[in-house]
């Protein structure tokens, strides 16, 4: 038996990441950057395959993340910058220098790049907060009884943090350095 495609558009440029949103229903396609028209990002409506636009990048798309509150799309580089993107028009309506988005909530983007933690409103990318942690940030980011708990440090040599997602204040905890990893997905949700 052979399978109908429901769609399929031609790109122009050799694709090196598919991210798929459902919601707005947009695929997002890493152009190459080896391409003449990379690095960038490209929108297609995963209900049609209308191509909807292509924002250029500084450098490879490494990830997306998509904000309803805000209907934002948030576009994470190789080179350690977020763009928040505009999911129709595929207009940059801010960016940031972070190594990546660490989760979203609220209209808020949790950002963070070495030792430094902050919020970003994803709707103007007007910063809310930013706090230092005791260690490096792994990127694992999670929302627990109200607070956003954040992993530190390089495997083997870890700590957990937890921090008030409103004003970035460490919480106090009784967390302790461990050379054994614990998952932080355990009774949390994303």
């Amino acid at each position: 038996m052979a399978l109908t495609p429901v769609w399929s558009v031609d790109l122009d440029a050799s694709p090196s990441s598919l991210h798929c949103h459902v919601t707005p229903g947009t695929l997002a396609v890493g152009i190459d950057q080896q391409e003449p028209t990379g690095p960038a990002v490209e929108l297609v409506s995963t209900a049609d395959g209308a191509r909807r636009g292509r924002t250029t990048l500084d450098e490879a798309l490494s990830g997306t993340e998509y904000c309803a509150s805000s209907d934002v799309l948030l576009a994470v580089t190789d080179q350690d910058r977020v763009y928040g993107i505009e999911p129709t028009t595929v207009e940059p309506i801010w960016t940031a220098e972070a190594t990546g988005v660490g989760t979203i909530g609220d209209g808020t983007a949790f950002l963070y790049g070495g030792r430094t933690v902050w919020a970003d409103d994803t709707g103007d990318g007007d910063q809310k907060w930013q706090t230092v942690v005791p260690d490096d940030v792994s990127g694992d980011f999670r929302y627990a009884d109200g607070r956003l708990v954040l992993r530190l440090g390089d495997r083997g040599d870890e700590s957990v943090v937890a921090l008030d997602p409103g004003t970035g204040r460490r919480e106090p905890s009784n967390s302790r350095r461990s050379t054994k990893s614990t998952p932080l997905t355990a009774g949390c949700s994303s």
